[in-house]
């Protein structure tokens, strides 16, 4: 079952630089990134139903605090406004929402979440960070991977960008932001002020100066090999840790080579433990050592190198399965400090009787104790010198963002770890992308970035929680309704910013009708209001249309669950294709983007299904009459009252119009070319734009959800925009642009008011 429309919204490839995306086999923390966050590349391009089956059991395991109580928007029964009705046709109703100044503000759910903003403490925003190194002043360096940026932050809380553009990933040495990183994982700081990142995707060390300029120090952008040599001349496979030691020498675990390598101040690398191609556990001296996966690295006072060495997962060679802490001497003799090779687990014990699961960050203190962000256990550890493991902070097998003393914090995949002088840990807590702060008494304290709060619990405004929210409708008395997909559930926010379950049960998937909480939806995407109070759900996994009436009672109205296709015909005998968006008209007819058969399709009131337009398996880009024309996995619509039909063409980056004659055009945008950039007609560039909503004046605004913006189409075509700023990630709330995460669904309230789905929470959006 396709659970998963929803992942399109979260996460696409980065923008690049000069370069295209590199594909090659993932790490395991990689991995983690996928499931977690559907990271990057995959969730625009692989089947969705594998992405969300597996992350749904993810997304249930958070906790922790993070709303914001004080920015809720509730709905309040103190306003009449134009409101459309289930013709499509705006209407005066008692909407329920009082007037507002132009901004943002939350109505229910979490703020929190992934995303690039530059701020102070819990308003800074990171995307799967990784690497984590500190400086003499007590300034601490990110390596914000997801963002291909390299972030700094000041003992104040500060937070800003180093180097790179978030979002853009590339090669280029230069000057801050002129500069592109391409997963950047490992990270380290030497004494002048130097930052060096292990560049994990472009195989190449760069060097960050205390003015900003970077430079690719050895290896070379691009060309992953294993080669020994000078500067340029060597070559790396995917380094994801480095470390420095007091003669300016620069370590590198070299991770799909299994090696660890040694860079001297004047650029010469070398091989120190390990060969490539060749994986395993196998204590020794240099060459004949075995690595499976060296993930990160740690030097101590005396010259000894300590390494994460963790899964791999090679193309040429046997994957193994090591978890375990190793340890080189600086005459290179390899041997295992902690943990078992081929066993996983949390047990703590002395040296190998211990076990680790895919432990990721490595710092050591100045007594010597080893802190191990063990990722997979969700967990930091302890190796004293006598070589004692224990668990200083976390519990095993436990995930979520709470801040709290030892095992009563939580954290979700924890990644780099450093310490300062006064013995207090940071840990860069990935999948929380947070910052972390573990005193010497192992009290944690989160420091910059806000976790998402996911879930499924009702209540009041920040209280509530959503586990994916998409489609978004209102009804005309001011009430919402929001599909939310990863609990699939329909929910209701009333007056107040009262947050209830209206049908499904949150977590328990499948295609049960029945009344209230007895039914089961597979993931409702899209979801439409009639005058009467019935709602319309799209229910894209089970590839059907579901009726809740007003009584709660839920029914299939077109297709048959778990059958996908493309046939017209009525009521069951009909099938879709992953369903998104839905709109009625004037008359009671559904219009459905039927987006994986890249067709339009329409439901009269009685439920007969037919082909509006596009043709059924066949995605392009063209204008044309009904099935002449081609669609690219549609997902957003919309109904005026005239009976135009407006399509958020998203794959295609454009908004097509579908006029009553059945002639498509495209309003907005061009087929095939993703970017951002308002204007008018074909000059307007839009980034998987996924939902649109019509306002009484018959604009279009437009959830543009990469570009993480809400834009204005009017009927001319002209392309503004109303909220968000283009490409940077992360909820603002108050004044416009203000800011926005993966915006999805977008629903019009009232003249000037929207609900806009962000994240794990709904907004409000007044944008006059």
């Amino acid at each position: 079952m396709d659970r998963s429309r929803h992942a399109q919204r979260n996460e696409r490839p980065a923008r690049p630089g000069a370069s295209r995306i590199r594909l090659q086999l993932p790490s395991a923390f990689e991995l983690i990134v996928m499931l977690s966050s559907l990271h990057s590349f995959f969730a625009n391009r692989m089947p969705r139903c594998f992405l969300a089956c597996l992350f749904c059991a993810t997304l249930a395991s958070c906790g922790g605090g993070g709303g914001s109580g004080d920015s809720t928007a509730g709905l309040q029964n103190t306003s009449t406004a134009t409101q459309p009705s289930s013709t499509g046709t705006p209407q005066q109703q008692d909407d329920g929402v009082p007037q507002n100044t132009a901004g943002i503000s939350l109505i229910a759910g979490s703020i929190g979440g992934p995303g690039a903003l530059d701020a102070t403490g819990t308003a800074a925003r990171f995307h799967d960070p990784y690497g984590i190194a500190a400086d003499a002043a007590g300034n601490l360096y990110i390596a914000d991977t997801a963002n291909h940026i390299i972030r700094k932050v000041t003992p104040a809380g500060a937070v800003s960008t180093l180097a790179g553009t978030a979002g853009v990933f590339g090669s280029a040495d230069g000057n801050g932001a002129a500069a592109r990183f391409s997963s950047p994982r490992g990270i380290v700081v030497d004494g002048a002020g130097n930052v060096y990142v292990a560049d994990r995707l472009n195989h190449a060390i760069r060097r960050i100066t205390p003015s900003g300029a970077v430079a690719t120090i050895a290896g070379a952008a691009g060309s992953s090999g294993s080669a020994d040599g000078a500067g340029s001349t060597a070559r790396f496979n995917g380094p994801s840790g480095i470390a420095i030691d007091a003669l300016g020498n620069l370590y590198v675990a070299d991770t799909d080579n299994v090696a660890i390598r040694k860079i001297t101040p004047s650029g010469d690398v070398t091989t120190l433990a390990g060969m490539a191609t060749e994986s395993g556990s196998v204590d020794g001296a240099g060459s004949t050592a075995r690595f499976n996966g060296p993930s990160s690295i740690a030097i101590d006072a005396t010259g000894n190198l300590f390494v994460t060495d963790t899964y791999h997962f090679p193309t040429s060679h046997s994957a193994l399965d090591n978890s375990t802490i190793r340890k080189i001497t600086p005459t290179g003799i390899v041997t295992t400090l902690a943990g078992s090779s081929g066993s996983l687990g949390s047990t703590d014990g002395s040296g190998t009787l211990a076990l680790f699961y895919y432990p990721s960050g490595i710092t050591v203190d100045a007594a010597g104790n080893l802190f191990v962000s063990d990722t997979w256990n969700h967990t930091i550890r302890r190796i004293t010198p006598a070589g004692a493991v224990s668990t200083f902070a976390g519990t095993a097998g436990i995930s979520g963002s709470d801040d709290g003393t030892g095992a009563a914090a939580r954290f979700f995949y924890p990644s780099g770890v450093t310490s300062d002088s006064a013995g207090n840990l940071y840990v860069v807590d990935s999948s929380n992308a947070t910052l972390r702060k573990v005193t010497p008494g192992a009290a944690v304290t989160t420091l910059a970035g806000m976790a998402s709060q996911s879930g499924s619990a009702d209540g009041i405004g920040a209280d509530a929680r959503f586990s994916g929210p998409y489609g978004i409708a209102a009804d005309a008395a001011g009430n919402l309704y929001i599909a939310d997909a990863f609990s699939a559930t329909i929910r209701k926010i009333a007056a107040g910013g009262v947050v209830t379950t209206l049908a499904g049960s949150a977590g328990s998937y499948g295609t049960a009708d029945g009344a209230g909480a007895l039914a089961r939806f597979g993931a409702p995407h899209g979801i439409a209001s009639d005058g009467a109070g019935n709602l319309f759900i799209t229910d894209t996994a089970s590839h059907t249309i579901r009726k809740i009436d007003t009584a709660g009672r839920v029914s299939t109205f077109a297709g048959t669950a778990g059958v996908s296709g493309r046939a017209d015909g009525q009521g069951v005998a009909a099938s879709f294709s992953s369903p998104n968006g839905i709109a009625l008209d004037a008359g009671g007819n559904l219009y459905v983007a039927d987006t994986d058969n890249h067709l339009v399709r329409k439901i009269t009131a009685a439920g007969s299904v037919t082909t509006l337009a596009g043709s059924a398996g066949t995605a392009g880009s063209a204008d044309g009459i009904g099935t002449a024309a081609l669609f690219s996995s549609p997902q957003g619509i919309a109904v005026d009252g005239a009976g135009n039909v407006y399509v958020a063409d998203t794959n295609n980056h454009a908004i097509r119009k579908i006029a009553p004659n059945g002639v498509v055009t495209t309003l907005a945008g061009i087929g095939g070319s993703a970017g951002f950039a308002d204007g008018a007609g074909a000059a307007a560039r839009f980034d998987y734009p996924q939902s649109i909503a019509l306002d009484a004046a018959g604009n279009l605004f437009v959830a543009d959800t990469v570009n993480e913006a809400v834009r204005k189409v009017t009927s001319a075509g002209a392309v503004t925009t109303v909220a968000g700023i283009g490409g940077r990630r992360g909820i603002v709330l108050g004044a416009l642009p203000g800011g926005l995460s993966r915006p999805f669904g977008i629903a019009f309230v009232r003249d000037g008011m929207f609900a806009v789905t962000s994240g794990t929470g709904v907004l409000r959006l007044d944008v006059q």
